[in-house]
């Protein structure tokens, strides 16, 4: 018992010093310039989780939560004018029930006429 609680604990502590991880490296740099993204608080206690896009034109953001084990808790689809949007995730999942305690994986995609970026990272819900 003391053993798979030290395990999780390990994990959790693991997964919040981790930083965000970009795919496709070479929108990277393009995204830190142009299109700002952002995924925070983290951890989340009791609130809501926002996702921050500063993109230099329009863009269509997608926003999917999952699991670990790769379940999709949540999405939408948001088309976002030039300039800094923010959105929020009340934690409620998409068939209408109250997200656990646990981690979860965050899925920011941003797209545009040229530039694709995704941002994904893992996020620690505590409630």
């Amino acid at each position: 018992m003391f053993k798979n609680k030290l395990l999780k604990f390990a994990a959790v502590m693991s997964i919040l010093l981790s930083s965000a991880v970009f795919f496709n490296f070479a929108e990277q740099a393009k995204a830190q310039q142009a299109d700002a993204l952002k995924i925070y608080p983290n951890p989340v206690r009791n609130g809501k989780l926002k996702f921050e896009v500063n993109a230099a034109e329009a863009s269509k953001v997608e926003v999917k939560v999952f699991t670990l084990n790769s379940e999709l808790v949540w999405n939408n689809v948001y088309n976002d004018a030039p300039g800094k949007n923010v959105h929020e995730w009340n934690l409620m999942a998409n068939n209408g029930s109250k997200t656990a305690s646990d981690v979860y994986i965050c899925r920011l995609r941003v797209s545009s006429p040229g530039s694709d970026s995704t941002l994904v990272k893992r996020v620690l819900i505590i409630k």
